[in-house]
C-alpha cells in the first residue's frame, strides 16, 4: 500500500527530477525485495547478510564511500550547488566511517563502554540520553518519548502545511530531494538500533534501510544533468 501511494505520488512528476526519483524508488525497492526473500527463504544466508562486518553493511558502506567521493569531485569542479555537494561529501564520509565503527575491528581498537554500549559510533553516543533515561528514569524516559512523539507530529503538520514552499525548494535545488529521504531512512534506523521496540526482524530492517539511505545519498550526490545527458545518449 506505501510503494503503491509513493508510486502514484512519484509519477505525478513529469520532470527530470521525477524520473530521477523513479528510478531511485525502482531501486531501493529491488533492495529491500531481495534481500527479504533471501532473508525468508534461505534463512542460513541471514549470517552472512546483516551481522556487522557483513555483506550489506560492506555494500552499505561502499555505497557511501562513492557518493563522497562522487559530491566531492562535483563540489570542486561546479559552483551550482556546491554547498549541497560539500554537505553531501561530509555525510557520506562520516556515515563511511560510522558503518566501519571508525575502524574498531579493523585496527583492533578499543573503545570505552557506557550502559552497554561501546562509544565506538556517534549514534551509540546519541543514544546515551535514551538510555540513561531507560536506567534511572522510567518517568522521564515516558515524558522524554510523548514530547518527542508531539514534536515529530508537529513537524508532520507543519511540512504538511508548507508542502508547495517546500517543493520549490526542493525544485530549485533537487539534491535535497535525496538528502531528506536519506534523513527519514538514516533516522528510522537509528531508533530501531536505539532499541525503543524490538523484534527479530528489527536488526535487519535497520540494515535495509542503512543500505537504502546510503543509495539516496548517492543519488543527491550525481548532478542531475549528468543523469539527463546519460539518458539521452
Amino acid at each position: 500500500m506505501v510503494v503503491r501511494c509513493l508510486a502514484k505520488a512519484v509519477a505525478r512528476v513529469r520532470t527530470p527530477v521525477g524520473a530521477y526519483m523513479k528510478k531511485l524508488l525502482v531501486l531501493m525497492i529491488l533492495a529491500t525485495i531481495t534481500l527479504c526473500l533471501l532473508a525468508v527463504l534461505i534463512p542460513s544466508s541471514r549470517q552472512y547478510l546483516f551481522p556487522e562486518n557483513k555483506l550489506v553493511e560492506a555494500i552499505t558502506a561502499g555505497l557511501y564511500l562513492i557518493a563522497f567521493l562522487t559530491a566531492t569531485i562535483i563540489a570542486v569542479k561546479t559552483k551550482k550547488h556546491r554547498i549541497t555537494y560539500v554537505i553531501i561529501a561530509l555525510l557520506s564520509v562520516f556515515a563511511f566511517l560510522e558503518e566501519l565503527s571508525y575502524g574498531e575491528q579493523a585496527f583492533n581498537l578499543k573503545f570505552d563502554r557506557v550502559y552497554g554500549l561501546d562509544l565506538s559510533t556517534a549514534h551509540n553516543i546519541i543514544q546515551l540520553p535514551y538510555y540513561f533515561l531507560k536506567e534511572n528514569s522510567e518517568i522521564l524516559l515516558n515524558t522524554f518519548l510523548i514530547i518527542a512523539s508531539i514534536k515529530i507530529l508537529a513537524v508532520t503538520l507543519l511540512m504538511y502545511s508548507q508542502r508547495t514552499r517546500i517543493n520549490i525548494f526542493f525544485e530549485k535545488i533537487p539534491p535535497t530531494r535525496f538528502l531528506f529521504i536519506f534523513f527519514i531512512l538514516a533516522g528510522t534506523a537509528l531508533v530501531i538500533d536505539s532499541g525503543v521496540a524490538y523484534h527479530r526482524f528489527l536488526p535487519y530492517i535497520e540494515e535495509i534501510l542503512e543500505l537504502n539511505a546510503s543509495i539516496a545519498l548517492l543519488f543527491g550526490a550525481i548532478p542531475l544533468n549528468i543523469t539527463t545527458k546519460a539518458n539521452k545518449l
